[in-house]
């Protein structure tokens, strides 16, 4: 049996709906700084709630704070907390904006450090 640590030190995949990440992402976007000096504000932390069994969305920019919970998908108890680039926000909400898609699921990987997102 691998204890926890040991399972967090590898990449996970986890599977949402595209409406589900659209959802959370455009609830917290308002939030996200846009001032250059301010840059690690400029996103939005995701991580897993395992009290409420759900993936918490926080955005602030030092004045505003937005939050927005999706229902855990499975392999998300495991994902080490993450901050989503500006960038990567708005790429996935471009990608899953269309509601014909809203069921089909999305695949997130986030690496071994929380380094990557995709």
């Amino acid at each position: 049996m691998l204890d926890r640590t040991t399972k967090m030190n590898t990449e996970v995949e986890i599977e949402l709906t595209a409406g589900g990440l659209h959802e959370a992402l455009r609830r917290v976007r308002h939030a996200m700084c846009r001032e250059e000096t301010r840059y690690y504000l400029d996103g939005v932390f995701m991580h897993h709630v395992a009290r409420v069994g759900a993936l918490r969305f926080v955005a602030t920019d030092g004045n505003r704070l937005a939050t927005a919970d999706i229902g855990t998908a499975e392999g998300a108890e495991t994902i080490r907390p993450v901050i989503l680039s500006r960038s990567f926000v708005v790429e996935a909400l471009k990608g899953t904006s269309k509601r014909r898609d809203a069921f089909r699921h999305v695949r997130l990987a986030i690496g071994a450090d929380g380094d990557h997102v995709t």
